[in-house]
């Protein structure tokens, strides 16, 4: 009987954790994205003290008054002091005061509903139920994670870097549905996910020679690579192609598909081989004595967006990485984990001659990107770990970098806020350089952020990073005239070039908002004069980018006081939009000029 009591309150204080991780993030990122513009929203309301509700009146921390005027309503909460990009931690239960009502608490699905009918209200829109349907989804997953993880059996895991890609347990900071997935039975949720510390075999298919599609840099060989996890002879009639066991289980009742088992042109070998660890984006798989990465298409809704690898995509991917991999760049401490080939099924003959549809579809469905695993190479003994993973909290609160520089501080008998400036001094050095470098400089756009960037570090500070997801990668349409994209088809080359303007977007909101904020955010851990130093440390930065390759005017307008662009992931799912889609809010920083002129290289 106390054991079951037991678990019945382990079980409800994970649904609250998970609820309360929810309500921040929504609260979080509505101000940051619709009441920027609001006179009352950020003020302190300690005026309203006496007519507040009882449990707040006493409780320490931030008060803020976020007023919703269409819907006549007013929500208050208590929150740590807010950052300079607006991350506060809530401190207290939000509460609602409705016209001549008394103030209600306000639980996740509450809330939920309170600002999207706000929300519905401000532009004039029918009110969305699918983003409520996905806020509770996502709620519902963190817990079943969460409890996962309870019921698993405690074991170290294999290597640190897969410990960091799997361990996102409440994922993206300002997105109000960090972990909604559609399409899934709670049986393959828990199967499949990197947060519930996931591993399985592939599912394999003998395909008969002639009916595969690929694509690989120079001195690679997919199809071998292929082969070799199964052990499977080099003389047969028929390559191997691995796929993800969801992806084929839900796509192998495919008329066309179905007719290539039956005229033998596809063979199901079922699962075996080694295990692959699912990686933070879930697609992507990854086995540690393995030379590639996997990324596999998965038709499944994580987030915003269906996460398949589209049929021009799995060309432009290796085409892009064969066009990096020619320029020029002088930073050895900043490497590209390179997208060395693709492969997929190519039925279009099958097609032609059934008259059955679907061979581009089940192209998509079936694609791999290979991703080199640079880290097999590596014979430092530097451990390697996801960015996102280094800054983000725990299911305790617990900031897995931060815990390290203090332990790291007590030993040497230091400050950890001086080893935390000393490591993220190093660590805005490796990141911006490069990153500004590529865009200004050649004219390709990254997107650094927290997800696409590993961290190679020595005990207290990094020492190089690797860049990955490079079939996401632009290119500045001024830069790279058609003339220079001839290995592009006409779709991959529409697919891939960015205006200037779209390009700093992109970079700007991925580097500073999504990477370099969130960094300061943990490390800084609510002291406000460490939080000012570290964003002075990317102020410097910025100067001496622009010292050494030349003055560009979006960094003088950020080193002036400009606002940088975030996108918005709440008005894109609110409206519905694809996520390339996606408009942006300007945000207010504490960057600013270091020297008072600057002796800068020509611009090219």
């Amino acid at each position: 009987m106390q054991t079951v009591i037991q678990t019945n309150f382990r079980q409800q204080f994970r649904q609250e954790l998970s609820a309360r991780r929810h309500m921040q993030i929504l609260l979080n990122v509505y101000l940051r994205e619709f009441a920027l513009d609001e006179s009352t929203t950020m003020k302190p309301a300690e005026s309203l003290t006496a007519r507040l509700p009882m449990a707040l009146r006493h409780v320490s921390g931030h008060l803020i008054k976020l007023p919703l005027p269409c819907t006549q309503m007013d929500i208050v909460y208590r929150c740590s002091q807010p950052f300079a990009m607006g991350q506060s931690r809530m401190l207290s239960a939000p509460y609602l005061k409705k016209p001549g009502s008394e103030w209600q608490r306000l639980n996740i699905q509450s809330l939920a509903k309170t600002l999207l009918t706000e929300l519905a209200a401000q532009f004039d829109r029918p009110f969305n139920l699918e983003l409520l349907t996905q806020i509770l989804n996502s709620v519902t997953n963190t817990h079943r994670f969460l409890v996962a993880l309870d019921n698993r059996e405690s074991s170290a895991m294999p290597n640190p870097f897969i410990a960091s890609e799997q361990s996102l347990i409440w994922g993206h900071n300002w997105h109000p549905t960090p972990k909604s997935r559609t399409g899934l039975t709670q049986e393959d949720l828990i199967r499949y996910s990197p947060e519930a510390k996931a591993r399985f075999p592939l599912h394999y298919l003998a395909v008969k020679k002639g009916y595969l599609k690929w694509n690989e840099l120079p001195a690679t060989n997919v199809r071998t690579f292929c082969q070799s996890l199964i052990n499977w002879p080099d003389n047969s009639d028929y390559d191997i192609l691995p796929c993800h066991p969801w992806q084929l289980k839900t796509f192998a009742q495919d008329p066309l598909f179905v007719l290539a088992e039956r005229e033998g042109i596809v063979k199901q070998l079922g699962e075996q081989g080694p295990a692959f660890f699912p990686t933070s984006s879930v697609r992507t798989l990854y086995q540690p004595d393995a030379p590639f990465f996997i990324k596999s298409s998965l038709h499944i809704r994580l987030t915003n967006c269906l996460r398949k690898n589209s049929w021009y995509e799995l060309d432009s991917a290796v085409n892009l990485t064969r066009l990096l991999s020619e320029l020029k760049h002088p930073f050895d401490d900043f490497l590209l984990m390179r997208e060395s080939g693709m492969l997929s099924l190519d039925l279009k003959s099958l097609e032609q001659e059934s008259g059955i549809g679907n061979a581009e579809h089940l192209t998509e469905v079936f694609g791999l990107i290979f991703r080199e695993n640079t880290f097999l190479h590596e014979t430092s003994t530097h451990a390697h770990n996801m960015a996102a993973a280094l800054f983000s909290e725990d299911e305790y609160g617990n900031v897995a970098l931060l815990n390290q520089l203090k332990t790291i501080a007590s030993q040497r008998h230091r400050s950890h806020q001086t080893l935390a400036l000393d490591w993220f001094r190093r660590y805005a050095q490796l990141m911006m350089q490069p990153s500004l470098y590529y865009f200004f400089k050649l004219g390709v756009i990254f997107e650094p952020h927290l997800q696409n960037i590993v961290v190679a570090q020595a005990a207290d500070t990094p020492v190089k990073v690797f860049y990955r997801d490079l079939e996401g990668t632009k290119l500045v349409a001024d830069q790279w005239p058609a003339e220079k994209l001839t290995q592009l088809s006409e779709r991959e080359q529409a697919s891939v070039t960015y205006s200037r303007e779209q390009g700093w977007q992109r970079l700007a909101y991925c580097l500073f908002i999504n990477n370099l904020s969130e960094a300061i955010y943990a490390l800084s851990h609510g002291h406000s004069h460490i939080e000012k130093d570290m964003w002075q440390i990317v102020s410097e930065q910025l100067d001496t980018f622009q010292s050494n390759y030349g003055v560009q005017p979006e960094i003088e307008a950020l080193l002036v006081g400009g606002p940088i662009p975030c996108k918005t992931n709440f008005r894109t799912r609110l409206f519905q939009k694809a996520d390339r889609q996606s408009s942006y809010v300007y945000l207010q920083h504490p960057m600013r000029r270091t020297t008072t002129t600057i002796e800068a290289a020509p611009c090219n």
